[in-house]
């Protein structure tokens, strides 16, 4: 197999936004839409090019050069979907009644998230119950009351880049001016709705 075969498979272009798609689950305080585009697309990749690096073998240095720096290339993807799939299951740990119960959070997890969700939801549950909820009286509506769902912090200070002219409207009707360009720190709970939008003019960092 040639080195050109090795280099023609590789495809960069979707591996490029997972910095930033890292960055932004991290930045935020909620559980963003999962990107099942990206980790599906990148597990790929991971995959075809474990394979052509061990078809191109070492009958060469250069054949052998090539492959180490695509072996750095494959931990460096690895490293960005665990990092990713990491935070996001911090997340719902923290928060995983409120997630089960909010609709629009609820619909951001990947299948195996929502189940997780459940899961933890249920032992959490289940702790809270053998610890202290056992002992009170035998009212449902009571116990239910006791298990509380923790949100998360909107109001969390956040920095982003704002990559075109927006106005983001706030409570009391007055809009946030955000010129293309500008670096600022805000409230996340300011900029959420924009920053959830598809092609979002805000990009955080």
């Amino acid at each position: 197999m040639e080195l050109y075969y090795i280099e023609r498979s590789f495809k960069p272009n979707k591996p490029l936004y997972w910095p930033q798609a890292l960055i932004n689950e991290k930045a935020t305080p909620e559980i963003l839409s999962y990107r099942d585009d990206l980790v599906d697309d990148v597990i790929e990749q991971i995959k075809s090019q474990e394979e052509n690096v061990q078809a191109a073998g070492t009958a060469n240095v250069a054949n052998l050069f090539i492959a180490q720096l695509y072996m750095k290339e494959i931990e460096r993807l690895r490293y960005l979907v665990s990092s990713y799939l990491r935070t996001r299951l911090w997340k719902i740990e923290e928060h995983a009644l409120y997630i089960l119960q909010n609709e629009t959070l609820r619909n951001r997890l990947s299948d195996k998230e929502f189940e997780v969700a459940q899961k933890y939801a249920e032992i959490e549950r289940k702790a809270l119950d053998d610890a202290f909820i056992s002992l009170l009286p035998n009212d449902p509506l009571q116990r239910d009351e006791m298990v509380t769902a923790v949100p998360p912090e909107l109001n969390r200070p956040v920095f982003c880049k704002v990559l075109e002219d927006v106005d983001v409207p706030l409570e009391d009707g007055a809009p946030l001016e955000l010129s293309k360009n500008d670096i600022v720190l805000t409230r996340y709970s300011y900029i959420r709705d924009v920053a959830n939008e598809d092609n979002s003019p805000i990009q955080f960092i």
